[in-house]
């Protein structure tokens, strides 16, 4: 809990005939994390593994998946029946034909499609000119349908006119379109077409009339023909969809597997295969391989000198939010402090108060509970159990500073006892901070020097195991933080301590700064100071939403005289409310998270870890 989980690497000697077998172990077993082999015997070892099977594997592996996407089946985590590889290659021409079968019917699916596209756009075109004439042309004549813009129809009825070539037409609007139909010689259709408008010819041996009814025929038979279409591809799918997502599951699987050899090393008859175990589980892994392949396997400890081991977090489940968030913002190096059981108090802590306010607080709950039902993504359930966990703290700080909706508890059940008789009721006194905002400023800044000094102490302990210059700067920045804080303390008459010893305090933690770190540490101790005096957010954010409270209270708060108009006074204070209430949860998120975060965090904590992921049959 306090650091990530130990790990040690091991590197495991398999005979090249057990290969597929001891492979198949690691994944059930789901324990080691792969890491390419540091083998470095070259003339006896090449890199990576291409297992014999891979080239037709990855041949059925393409139709597969290409089934699979028009079968709509997804790739996920699920308890998987793994076939043998050879049972799996056995189905090669078996689906390869389900492919050719499936990807046909697609194929005359969709040049129906098109075909039917084709006769709804002519049926289109032709409908509006069957009222303007839905008969045959008469002799040493033509009918042309003209559609287009009102300037460009117009155009071209005058030209054909000017040149004689117009014998009748017919137009209508439509929208910002006019159609029309045109009597013309032969020559007139030709020149008609070279307008820009659109030009529909009307059959010579036919009414457009006549040709409507023969789309509209045509039409539904193709209709017919998709949907028959449709209706075996469906009944293909149903057939053979639960046989495709095995073999799907199982290409997924393979693949993992064809993708892990890459970090393998081989020679003629050994396959070197490297990668990191939680400590606690490594005699057992071992116990398990020499048990079930007796002198086919040799294990032994892997070189791990500069290699990063990777990191697995090992917290409560009460923590998991918390885990989660660490993971998100910057997962700790598997030698760094695990920040989650801090987070676990820091977070809450500083965020409730922020809020500080129980019924401010309650609505925050409510609204962590609403998220966390209405939306299933992580981020949304990390979001709903943070919020939650820090609501709690909300109601804790809030009875500390007796805010209920901006105003202590007496406040309301005064107001209450107006309309009953009853008044001056009081249960408790709390630390009132529009009354205290001065000392509440400065248990803010204590609390942010503390939670500093906290931090650059936790950073000594890390360092001394490394640098020990290093981790004097760090002892030495704490120190300055605390004989400071206690200088200012002093001066102002809160407490009384010999100033003299102090400033020696505060001189030898400078030294201990310069010898560890040199003039640019020095430099940054202003930072620290800085950082310290941040943490006032805590008392300036939250005092302004009391502001905003007291305000909407003062204006809305219902008494005896205002009669009926306290039905719309009421709705309105509960609406204000609840729009301050928001605003307030969002600051308390970002300023809680930016002090927590950039001011504490980083006094300890870099980040920059690589996630712990067995090797495994699982699909995420």
């Amino acid at each position: 809990m306090i650091y990530p989980e130990k790990m040690k690497k091991i590197r495991i000697y398999a005979l090249k005939s057990h290969v597929d077998l001891v492979v198949d172990f690691l994944q059930k077993e789901e324990v080691l994390h792969l890491s390419t082999s540091s083998l470095k015997n070259k003339e006896a070892f090449k890199s990576s593994l291409t297992f014999p099977w891979y080239k037709e594997f990855s041949d059925l592996a393409h139709v597969v998946r290409t089934l699979a996407k028009l079968f709509n089946i997804k790739r996920k985590e699920k308890d998987i029946e793994v076939f043998e590889i050879s049972y799996l290659l056995s189905k090669k021409e078996k689906v390869e034909e389900l492919y050719k079968r499936i990807t046909t019917l697609i194929k005359e699916k969709e040049n129906i499609e098109e075909e039917l596209k084709e006769a709804i756009e002519k049926i289109k075109e032709i409908s509006y000119f069957i009222a303007l004439y839905p008969g045959k042309a008469p002799e040493q004549a033509c009918v042309i349908g003209i559609t287009g813009e009102e300037k460009e129809v117009k155009r071209a009825i005058n030209e054909l006119k000017k040149r004689g070539l117009l014998i009748s037409y017919k137009k209508k609007h439509l929208k910002d379109r006019v159609y029309a139909v045109l009597l013309t010689s032969i020559q007139g259709r030709s020149l008609a077409s070279s307008f820009k408008i659109n030009v529909v010819k009307y059959p010579k041996d036919k009414t457009i009339s006549s040709l409507y009814k023969e789309l509209q025929q045509k039409i539904r038979e193709l209709k017919e023909k998709k949907r028959a279409i449709e209706e075996k591809i469906e009944e293909i799918k149903k057939r053979y969809k639960t046989f495709i997502e095995k073999l799907y599951l199982n290409v997924e699987v393979y693949s993992i597997r064809a993708k892990a050899a890459e970090k393998f090393k081989e020679s003629k008859s050994i396959v070197v295969i490297e990668g990191w175990v939680p400590e606690k589980k490594e005699k057992e892994l071992k116990r398990k391989l020499y048990f079930i392949f007796r002198e086919k396997v040799f294990v032994e400890q892997g070189e791990a000198k500069k290699e990063l081991p990777p990191t697995l977090l090992n917290n409560p489940k009460e923590m998991k939010a918390i885990e989660d968030l660490v993971e998100m913002i910057a997962l700790p190096k598997a030698n760094e402090y695990d920040p989650t059981a801090i987070y676990f108090f820091t977070i809450p802590l500083l965020y409730g108060m922020i809020l500080g306010d129980v019924i401010y607080s309650l609505i925050a709950m409510a609204f962590s509970l609403w998220l966390g039902k209405t939306f299933k993504s992580k981020l949304a359930q990390l979001a709903s159990k943070l919020w939650f966990l820090s609501s709690i703290a909300g109601i804790a700080w809030g009875l500390v500073f007796d805010e209920w909706l901006g105003v202590s508890h007496a406040f309301w059940i005064n107001k209450i006892g107006a309309f009953f008789g009853f008044q001056g009721i009081e249960i408790y006194h709390g630390f009132s901070r529009m009354h205290f905002l001065p000392i509440l400023m400065i248990v803010a800044i204590l609390l942010g020097v503390a939670q500093l000094i906290f931090g650059f102490i936790l950073a000594f302990l890390h360092e001394i195991k490394h640098n020990k210059k290093h981790a004097l700067a760090k002892l030495g920045f704490a120190l300055f933080l605390f004989f400071t804080s206690l200088t200012f303390l002093t001066l102002g008459g809160v407490l009384e301590l010999p100033e003299n010893a102090l400033y020696i305090g505060i001189a030898f933690s400078i030294a201990l700064v310069y010898y560890g770190e040199g003039a640019i540490g020095v430099m940054e101790l202003t930072t620290a100071i800085g950082n310290s005096i941040s943490y006032v957010r805590l008392a300036a954010v939250g005092i302004v939403g009391v502001v905003v409270a007291e305000l909407i209270n003062q204006a809305f708060a219902p008494s005896p005289e205002r009669g009926l108009l306290n039905l719309l006074l009421f709705a309105l204070l509960i609406s204000l409310h609840f729009v301050n209430a928001v605003v307030a949860m969002f600051e308390g998120i970002i300023q809680g998270g930016r002090l927590n975060v950039v001011e504490f965090a980083t006094k300890f904590y870099k980040g920059g870890g690589i996630k712990y992921q067995p090797f495994s049959y699982k699909l995420k």
